[in-house]
């Protein structure tokens, strides 16, 4: 059977990454890129008739809420996609797609926090709305694997950046806001909320290789870390942003940028993904970080051209 490969939520940051990788790839099958726009998820017979109409061989559910820090003000939206959306993809590939391998990306924070390296078996406690959600996701998704038979792989991604990326994560909203004080805009300061926290963080182009790694060489069933096993501290990541701009600027705590209950580490585990797959992080900090902020520098100057 020829391959027919869905990228749920190609519109997206990771999404969109994903569909130019796989394009990029001249032995790869054929790519559906859906958007909101096209098919939307939390509609159960808009879904069913494009599985149907497509019935892929390989799915990439990239669709749905991302942002932990708006989820707090947007909890049933946020439940709503992730779950009731995921729920209406995964009984229409059981309806029109019974053999399709389906990678769901998760989420690091299902876990409960943890002063050390997470592994797939360690505790899961969710302390904010976002990964209360992609926690029911992945309850949801390991019982359809486990009664109705459906081949998914399960992902739990830490921090990933790149360009694309928009304002609603600290690197990325740093490095925009760095963009604009050095076009002029505005008071050359950058609000910052608590800089102590650790992330884990990759490059978007090492999280989409992990994720074909993973499609490729996964095992059904089975839940993968996707992280760089390093974490760094966010001063630490807007200092290194600064330190690439020659414009003078300074840092102020903004209150209202202090999440709730947030995790003062999150480092993973990846031996499971690398063992599995023997994907490798290819791309450092540093360069990771010079890309986002070049990017940023792109979108701003189009923004005022």
């Amino acid at each position: 059977m020829p391959h027919r490969v869905l990228v749920t939520g190609a519109a997206g940051f990771v999404g969109q990454h994903l569909v130019a990788a796989l394009r990029a790839d001249d032995v790869v099958a054929p790519v559906t890129a859906w958007r909101r726009a096209d098919v939307d998820l939390v509609e159960a017979g808009v879904v069913h008739r494009a599985v149907a109409a497509l019935r892929p061989t390989h799915v990439y559910h990239c669709a749905g809420a991302a942002s932990t820090a708006n989820s707090w003000r947007t909890r049933a939206a946020t439940l709503r996609t992730n779950v009731i959306g995921t729920q209406h993809l995964l009984d229409a590939l059981q309806a029109h797609a019974p053999g399709a391998r389906v990678l769901i990306p998760g989420s690091a924070f299902v876990y409960h926090p943890k002063p050390t390296a997470l592994t797939e078996d360690d505790a899961l406690g969710p302390i904010n709305p976002y990964g209360v959600s992609k926690l029911a996701q992945e309850m949801l998704a390991r019982r359809v694997a486990t009664a109705d038979g459906l081949d998914i792989i399960l992902t739990r991604s830490f921090t990933h950046i790149g360009p694309g990326q928009g304002t609603g994560y600290a690197a990325s909203s740093f490095a925009s806001r760095i963009a604009r004080i050095e076009t002029g805009g505005g008071e050359p300061v950058i609000d910052v909320g608590a800089l102590d926290a650790r992330r884990d963080i990759l490059d978007v182009r090492d999280t989409v290789a992990a994720y074909r790694a993973l499609m490729n060489r996964g095992r059904g069933g089975t839940v993968y870390n996707v992280c760089s096993g390093t974490a760094h501290p966010m001063q630490t990541v807007l200092d290194r942003l600064l330190a690439l701009s020659d414009r003078p600027i300074g840092v102020r705590v903004d209150a209202a940028r202090l999440r709730p209950s947030d995790y003062p580490l999150l480092l993973g585990d990846n031996a499971r993904l690398t063992g599995a797959t023997g994907w490798r992080p290819t791309v450092s900090l540093d360069e990771a970080l010079a890309r986002l902020l070049d990017d940023w520098r792109a979108r701003v100057r189009k923004e005022v051209a």
